[in-house]
């Protein structure tokens, strides 16, 4: 309520101090979320996924070997952060990531400026984009590709494959190709007795 007693219409959502530092459920936008969901599409509700503070988040949590393919900067060291249990049942319980919602909460930044809007609207985008491809087994083609990641697939702790960058393979392949002539013609000269010992 306002100051003479009247109703705010955002029902103090807009202060930025309701909800600061929550983790798990979060009913802000509850009614557009539940028009979304009655709708003839079938939606999830992956607001909660993120978590929208006034300051950065500095604790790192404990993430799941579930996901750990993602950017460990995307969990703390920011105002906006992954919670990771919500992410985790995010990616177990729904089927198609592409129909899903997510509501940019930047009111509970408490910052009242375009570029931290913005700047927060980008990092939700790329957060989107990491978990969407987690779960389509793409990972994240585009950094790979473009920046040279590098991606190490663990399972129960243990390195099980990488995803690099296909350049890297092929000079991989070219130095193998170079390494095994240069054996196979060492054992060539041997043979021939033209060889060292």
């Amino acid at each position: 309520m306002g100051a003479g007693g009247e109703q705010g219409i955002l029902r103090g959502f807009n202060d930025g101090t309701v909800y600061r530092q929550k983790r798990g459920e979060n009913y802000i936008d509850e009614e557009l979320i539940l028009r979304f969901l009655k709708s003839f599409w079938r939606y999830h509700d992956a607001t909660n996924v993120v978590g929208y503070y006034a300051k950065p988040v500095q604790a790192q949590p404990v993430i799941p070997h579930e996901l750990s393919m993602l950017d460990k900067g995307f969990f703390s060291g920011h105002r906006i952060v992954i919670d990771p249990a919500m992410a985790l049942h995010l990616v177990w319980t729904t089927e198609d990531l592409c129909r899903t919602l997510w509501v940019f909460r930047y009111y509970d930044l408490d910052d009242r400026q375009f570029k931290p809007y913005g700047e927060a609207l980008v990092r939700l985008i790329d957060f989107i984009r990491a978990i969407a491809s987690m779960r389509d087994g793409s990972a994240p083609m585009e950094e790979v590709y473009y920046r040279g990641d590098q991606y190490v697939i663990e399972r129960a702790g243990k390195p099980m494959a990488a995803i690099v960058p296909l350049w890297h393979l092929e000079e991989w392949l070219k130095r193998r190709e170079w390494l095994f002539g240069m054996v196979d013609e060492v054992r060539q000269r041997r043979q021939d007795g033209t060889g060292g010992h």
